[in-house]
């Protein structure tokens, strides 16, 4: 993976947790969320992405077991599903106040993307 599109990654990853801190990114009820005054950047972890990889190239297309990353939340996503913002990042991971890590990977399996994407709360 390229140092633009981990960028790109963090990027997308940050706008948004930023619109949950400002209570501006709508629920699936079309609400507002409330405020976040705790909600800190994420920083980008190469081992997070390592991992991250290890599970893509396995071309499930889901999830890896819980069992396997204890201290990890996870989210996949194909690039159709992308095109959907709810899929293409679980927004309750992405929404915790303490997650601080980040990292992704891309694989393509066949015809389609294997997207993966790894959270760690970190310190």
């Amino acid at each position: 993976m390229t140092d633009i599109i981990r960028r790109r990654f963090l990027d997308m990853h940050n706008f948004r947790r930023g619109n949950l801190a400002a209570g501006i990114e709508p629920t699936t009820n079309n609400q507002k969320m409330l405020r976040s005054s705790n909600m800190m950047r994420l920083r980008w972890y190469c081992e997070l992405e390592a991992a991250a990889l290890q599970h893509a190239k396995k071309c499930t297309f889901a999830k890896s077991d819980e069992t396997t990353r204890p201290h990890d939340g996870e989210s996949q996503a194909t690039v159709a599903d992308v095109l959907n913002y709810q899929h293409a990042a679980e927004p309750e991971l992405m929404a915790w106040a303490n997650t601080r890590k980040l990292g992704c990977a891309v694989v393509k399996c066949g015809g389609r993307y294997n997207i993966v994407c790894r959270y760690n709360p970190g310190q």
